[in-house]
């Protein structure tokens, strides 16, 4: 087993199914309990970024991954057991920003989204 810190970008900057187990829950994050102080701790470290402030860090929780062995040549995947609510909220907000920037056209931001 490997235990370490992650950046969130480290979670989706290469190819990876991420496969959700049968036993786990369907997604039930709800506006008032979950994503309301997502939002909040998100806009904040926005605002420290965009008032030149050094952000500080923000722990999302843990994410318990298992790495099952996949032959050469196949995409490596990984189970979820452990953070499907969380990565499944960030790729949606992630998705959400893509589109923001495309209707916007803000090229500057445009060039790093890989979602499409």
């Amino acid at each position: 087993m490997q235990v370490g810190t992650l950046a969130i970008q480290h979670l989706f900057e290469k190819d990876v199914l991420y496969r959700v187990p049968l036993y786990q829950r369907p997604y039930v994050w709800k506006e008032d309990e979950q994503w309301q102080p997502l939002w909040e701790d998100l806009r904040r470290l926005s605002e420290d970024l965009l008032t030149g402030k050094q952000p500080r860090s923000h722990f999302l929780g843990a994410s318990v991954q298992d790495r099952p062995s996949v032959p050469p040549g196949q995409i490596e995947t990984r189970l979820l057991i452990d953070g499907q609510q969380r990565l499944t909220t960030l790729q949606l907000l992630l998705r959400a920003f893509e589109d923001v920037v495309k209707l916007s056209d803000v090229s500057a931001y445009g060039t790093a989204l890989m979602f499409s």
